[in-house]
């Protein structure tokens, strides 16, 4: 029993935790410009983000879900604000991309003496973990996706907290496993970008990030006005 719950539970995470949208540009352009570690934190926002909707819908906590799809056009119109905030930011930013070079010598110098006006690579973190977090949590869609797969694969009655907990646990893992694949190879051609491609990038990649967010805002827009 346990093993097809984390059969099932891999298989639900893989199939809905495919970096794609703006969520998944994101962490592109957070792993060329802070390397591994920051895309890695990025994607660990939005697990959290999906092992709060699995939690939702393998316990069943009917107030949240039904808050979540009641007010499903006003939360889509908050989150493609901010998705589109997030895209702008991306389109303007000014910082360079860091080579080995730079990045070596700034070791030398970091040893040497300290700054206090030297940025702050945790504070980044910090922002790239909530802010993807944010962005996912925001997106009720994922929590009816979610509902709607526990129900295909006949997960609605669960008769022992372990066994809920084996299931959301597999969820994670398996949406996790998108992100490690995605940093990764991002990674490995990362230091093959120059600051002119880095660049250009930045315009693409915070391009979609803001079409995905106005998509999401007018989603909203038209949930408010059929309703």
């Amino acid at each position: 029993m346990l093993f097809e719950l984390l059969l099932k539970g891999l298989l639900i995470g893989i199939m809905l935790g495919v970096p794609a949208g703006a969520i998944g540009a994101l962490t592109i352009q957070r792993t060329i410009d802070s390397g591994l570690k920051g895309g890695f934190i990025s994607g660990a926002g939005s697990c959290t983000a999906d092992l709060i909707f699995a939690a939702i819908g393998v316990f069943g906590v009917s107030i949240i879900s039904d808050f979540l799809i009641k007010n499903e056009a006003i939360i889509e119109i908050v989150g493609g604000l901010l998705i589109g905030i997030l895209g702008v930011t991306i389109i303007f930013k000014k910082k360079e991309l860091k080579t080995n070079k730079t990045r070596k010598l700034e070791a030398k110098l970091d040893s040497k003496i300290e700054s206090k006006f030297e940025d702050k690579p945790g504070g980044n973190y910090v922002i790239y973990y909530f802010s993807s977090f944010a962005a996912a949590i925001l997106n009720p869609a994922t929590m009816v996706a979610f509902m709607v797969a526990f129900t295909s694969f006949d997960l609605t009655d669960l008769d022992k907290m372990s066994n809920a907990v084996v299931l959301i646990i597999s969820i994670v893992i398996g949406t996790f496993t998108w992100w490690v694949i995605l940093c990764g190879l991002i990674s490995i051609f990362r230091n093959k970008i120059n600051n002119k491609t880095y660049k250009m990038i930045n315009y693409v990649l915070g391009s979609l990030v803001l079409v995905f967010g106005l998509v999401i805002i007018i989603q909203g827009i038209v949930g408010v006005v059929r309703a």
